[in-house]
């Protein structure tokens, strides 16, 4: 019984350590160990191909 209860203080230790460092983090934008948002999150960028197919004859359109 005592066994659980040390896992169950260093489980909550843990989780309070853990809510404390992704809190600060967030909370303090000048924080070295900020969360850096990837490229989908941080707005992403759309890339749109256009072929140019003014040098191809119309029946090479549909192979092209």
């Amino acid at each position: 019984m005592i066994r659980y209860r040390v896992f169950a203080v260093v489980v909550l230790i843990a989780g309070l350590l853990l809510t404390y460092f992704v809190w600060s983090t967030e909370a303090n934008p000048t924080s070295p160990y900020r969360f850096k948002l990837g490229l989908d999150l941080a707005g992403g960028t759309e890339l749109v191909y256009k072929a140019d197919m003014s040098q191809t004859t119309a029946s090479d359109r549909g192979d092209a």
